[in-house]
């Protein structure tokens, strides 16, 4: 009876969630003015569309390259080259399946597999990495909001200049309070009541453990190519603004794009899609955009990332990750053998 019940949420669940999506998509449409729209694509800056595919893949390129980096303190090796396609596999599954298969469950299973080591070591990895993530855009975020000239300020409004230093500071602290509850103050009471149970408890304790066996160097490694993930994107989508005219600054992309992902993340619709568009365009018309053309940026980094993500599909058929090579089992290996 209690897995009925449980499936019968899940469904519910994933209606209201593709509600949300849908509700949100038909309202960007009605935003759409055609005959703009045929105006902007008739004075397309080819110049600026092309380099925008290579920014997302050099983007995902760098996150195979972290990843790589990191599990390197877990005992696993797996190459830079593996790395990037476990990373397009993983998201062909997540846009072609929103909120259905992630990809990073993806990238888990497949990396689990092939090095034969256990799903939830691999698992804390790329919490690791999605934590370190995080940390690098909002450190952006951060910088940029800084640096963005008053007129754009004004603009977004203090509510938007404020969200991005605020989500950085309680990040940090829920961090820094985790560590220090779960790593300092009661480690062994909290092994002694999670260790071994499975769940969350169970998780951040292992996380909190290799965090411990990675120098400083490697963490700052793994943060520098965060950042490079996180700009080679923001770049990718700059790109495709100019590309019809919009001539913001790259600085308010750089400022207003951590909003964008953060709220992405939220589960409200199917893989953040419609809330991605959503924001992104409400941000672009607080900047003085057209609705029209903000609207239409938005369809083009969609695009752009279907058009990257679908080499994961043919990846998928014709490459077969290497098997094995997960070394010494948990034991991180010499800062000399990473970095």
């Amino acid at each position: 009876m209690g897995g009925f019940f449980s499936t019968h949420k899940k469904k519910i669940f994933f209606i209201l969630r593709l509600f949300v999506s849908i509700v949100i998509l038909l309202y960007l449409v009605t935003l759409f003015d055609f005959e703009r729209v045929a105006e902007v694509t008739g004075r397309l800056r080819l110049s600026y569309v092309w380099p925008a595919p290579f920014l997302l893949a050099l983007g995902l390129y760098s996150g195979g390259i972290r990843w790589s980096v990191l599990l390197r303190y877990f005992g696993v090796r797996l190459g830079m080259g593996e790395g990037f396609f476990c990373y397009l596999i993983g998201n062909f599954y997540g846009s072609a399946l929103p909120g259905v298969i992630g990809g990073d469950a993806v990238r888990i299973g497949i990396c689990s597999v092939s090095k034969k080591r256990s799903a939830v070591d691999i698992t804390v990895s790329v919490l690791i990495e999605r934590i370190c993530g995080i940390l690098a855009l909002l450190t952006v975020g951060t910088a940029a909001i800084v640096s963005l000239p008053p007129v754009l300020k004004s603009a977004l409004g203090p509510a938007v200049v404020m969200s991005v230093p605020l989500m950085a500071v309680a990040t940090l602290a829920v961090l820094s309070c985790s560590y220090v509850l779960f790593g300092r103050i009661s480690p062994g009471w909290f092994k002694g009541r999670f260790a071994g149970r499975g769940g969350i408890g169970e998780t951040i304790l292992r996380m909190i453990d290799y965090i411990k066996g990675i120098p400083a160097a490697g963490i700052s490694l793994v943060f520098v190519l965060s950042a490079a993930f996180q700009v080679s994107d923001i770049l990718a989508s700059y790109f495709l603004a100019k590309a019809i005219h919009i001539d913001l600054p790259l600085i308010f992309f750089l400022a207003v794009f951590p909003i964008v992902y953060i709220l992405t993340v939220l589960p409200i619709s199917l893989g953040g899609l419609g809330v991605r568009e959503g924001v992104f365009v409400y941000l672009l018309t607080r900047a003085g955009i057209q609705a029209s053309d903000a609207v239409m940026v938005s369809l083009l980094i969609y695009l752009n990332r279907v058009l990257v993500n679908s080499s994961g599909a043919v990846l998928q058929i014709f490459w077969k990750p290497e098997v094995g090579g997960a070394g010494a089992g948990k034991q991180p290996p010499k800062e000399s053998d990473i970095v």
